[in-house]
């Protein structure tokens, strides 16, 4: 089965670091917003987002800890 997720990302620039990766992702489904502060974060946060998980397909997002 195929589901689509929507999310909101924010990037934050930083003129003194413009290569740096940091903002926010926030999910359509929960209105939950997640930080984060380089590439690492961000993409283990997708992930985390994508990965289906019994308790993150009935509340539409992340799993919380």
């Amino acid at each position: 089965m195929r589901t689509v997720q929507s999310f909101i990302l924010r990037l934050l620039i930083d003129d003194k670091e413009p290569g740096s990766l940091r903002g926010a992702l926030r999910e359509i489904s929960t209105e939950d917003e997640h930080p984060f502060t380089d590439q690492g974060e961000f993409l283990n946060l997708i992930h985390q987002m994508i990965r289906p998980t019994p308790a993150n397909e009935k509340a539409g997002g992340l799993e919380r800890e």
